[in-house]
Order: C-alpha cells, then sequence, then structure tokens
C-alpha cells in the first residue's frame, strides 16, 4: 500500500524534473507516431476512415493520460536548490 500513497503524493504535488519533461516529450511523441502511423495504415486496409480516427483519437487520450500527470517516474532526478538567504 506505501507505492499508491507515493504516486498518490506525487500526482499531488505536481513536480517534474528536467529530466522528467524531457522523457516526457520523447514518450508523447513516439507514442503519438506510432498511433497515427497505426491509424493510417489500419484505415487504409479497411478503407475506412472511422477506423482510422478513433485510433488517432484513442492515441491522444492515452498520451494526456501517460503524458499530463507528475508520475513519480517523471521525477526521478531532483534537483537540490540552493538555500534562499535572508536579507537583512
Amino acid at each position: 500500500m506505501s507505492w499508491i500513497t507515493d504516486i498518490q503524493a506525487s500526482l499531488q504535488s505536481g513536480v517534474v524534473d528536467f529530466y522528467g519533461q524531457n522523457l516526457s516529450w520523447h514518450v508523447l511523441n513516439v507514442l503519438l507516431v506510432i498511433g497515427t502511423v497505426t491509424g493510417v495504415i489500419v484505415g487504409q486496409v479497411k478503407q475506412d476512415f472511422d477506423i482510422t480516427m478513433r485510433i488517432v483519437i484513442g492515441t491522444s487520450l492515452l498520451c494526456a493520460v501517460v503524458c499530463t500527470p507528475a508520475w513519480p517516474m517523471y521525477n526521478r532526478h531532483q534537483i537540490p536548490w540552493k538555500p534562499v538567504k535572508e536579507d537583512k
């Protein structure tokens, strides 16, 4: 049950490090290319544009679920920031 609370805390914090942003960008691009190419090929073989659109829209929804939230895999390399100096 600890891993569930870790995921929930990560999603609520909304923190993503720089490496996580890069990983999210690459995952998004790969998923969109694979989904679009698959949709076009399947739609062409079946001669049905509706299938193409359903696959592309489904891929877009999958990308939104995978890439938008701050999943723990996007926050593995936290940067230690310098502490703030107080002005006197």
